[in-house]
């Protein structure tokens, strides 16, 4: 009797999305429907929720579609998911412009009426850059600034700490990016 190797399974799509719930769960704690996080709800703990949550750290590759003449555009949501995957895509064929989303709404993802005003917040940014071509990082509007090398090379990644620096107008925010370093990873 001769033994033939069995395929290997695969698994199905609710167990492969539980598995990746839990390795990369995207919230800490997962804010309940129809609560809008504010500073005073439960005596702050809504607040915290949400910045507790905003430093969660999760892995998101941009898809083709975001990727057009050599321009990658993030929404709001991706700027601030912590780990950006720019793979080689069919609307990158020379060095790219990796271009944030306005000011505003990346402060309104983060909770505009949460995150301190006060030059205290921060969080880590990563961009993985496995294109085959140079990316850039550029701010969306004048209220974003960025500091340090901008580029990542193919093959590489960079890391940014994306902070809200105090407002000098009353009740105007801005973004200050400043590099942190890159590596290469095989």
């Amino acid at each position: 009797m001769i033994l033939k190797p069995m395929p290997p399974k695969r698994l199905p799509k609710h167990v492969l999305k539980d598995l990746l719930e839990i390795l990369f769960p995207g919230a800490i704690f997962k804010q309940p429907s129809g609560i809008t996080p504010d500073p005073t709800g439960l005596f702050g703990l809504q607040a915290v929720i949400n910045n507790v949550n905003n430093y969660c750290e999760a892995p998101f590759t941009v898809p083709s579609s975001q990727a057009v003449a050599n321009v990658v555009t993030l929404t709001a949501f991706q700027a601030t998911i912590g780990e950006i995957i720019i793979p080689a895509l069919g609307g990158i064929s020379a060095a790219f412009v990796i271009q944030l989303p306005s000011t505003a709404s990346i402060i309104a993802q983060l909770g505009a009426n949460v995150i301190p005003l006060d030059g205290s917040y921060a969080e880590p940014m990563h961009v993985s850059n496995s294109s085959g071509q140079t990316g850039t990082l550029t701010a969306g509007d004048a209220s974003t600034t960025i500091s340090g090398t901008a580029t990542v090379a193919t093959g590489a990644t960079r890391k940014w700490l994306l902070t809200v620096p105090a407002a000098v107008n009353p009740g105007v925010a801005t973004i200050s990016i400043v590099n942190m370093g890159s590596w290469t990873y095989p």
